[in-house]
């Protein structure tokens, strides 16, 4: 199956680089672990908008179910997961 980006959305009330930074390595922890078992997802990036208390992370993966399990490992909580497009390198 094809590998597709998936768009984490999240909210954060308050957070800082700090907090990203700390999110951003559970995550990459978690989708290493899962690599390690055999199931492709990567963790891209994460931004957050301030003014929302939004965190917005991008993922790729054949199957949303492993974004879902690598946040579920993070325990990152998430509001929504979806299927994007981007143009531009990533």
């Amino acid at each position: 199956m094809a590998e597709t980006l998936f768009l984490v959305e999240r909210y954060l009330p308050g957070a800082d680089i700090d907090a990203l930074a700390g999110l951003r390595l559970r995550l990459q922890a978690a989708a290493a672990e899962m690599r390690e078992d055999g199931r492709a997802v990567v963790w891209l990036q994460s931004v957050v908008v301030p003014s929302d208390d939004t965190c917005l992370c991008l993922f790729r993966s054949p199957y949303r179910a492993y974004v879902v399990e690598a946040n579920s490992r993070a325990a990152a909580d998430w509001e929504r997961i979806s299927a994007v497009l981007a143009a531009g390198e990533l």
